[in-house]
């Protein structure tokens, strides 16, 4: 079965090709433009993982990070941002609002689905 992602980007562009690389790379994709969107998604569809932008124009990345966490279905659902913004204060909030790691959207797309992989396999249970 393929891991199922949510990426959430304002950006329609982003959305495509992040799409288009994380189909290519096995995942199943689905996709928001919003933060409210990215809220329902999560709940209608319970991803594994969800790759987020922080700066979106109706809820940003950390206010949708931070009530994710606070609902049960969605609350052990690792969220990952994806940002062009970066820097002490933004890696700080992250960590605050529960976000496992900070990418940034300059990175190669190869490094973001290999730090999407590790997350998977942090969640993994152990063989017995």
């Amino acid at each position: 079965m393929k891991p199922r992602l949510l990426v959430v980007d304002d950006e329609e562009d982003t959305l495509r090709l992040l799409n288009y690389r994380f189909t290519e790379a096995g995942f199943e994709v689905i996709t928001a433009g919003n933060g409210v969107e990215a809220l329902g998604q999560a709940r209608q569809h319970q991803p594994a993982v969800i790759l987020l932008d922080i700066m979106m124009p109706d809820l940003d990345g950390f206010s949708v990070c931070e009530i994710l966490h606070r609902q049960e279905a969605t609350a052990q659902t690792p969220v990952i941002f994806f940002s062009a913004h970066s820097g002490v204060a933004v890696q700080a909030r992250s960590i605050e609002s529960g976000a496992r790691h900070c990418l940034k959207k300059s990175g190669a797309l190869n490094s973001i689905v290999e730090c999407v992989r590790q997350v998977l396999e942090e969640r993994q249970p152990p063989a017995s």
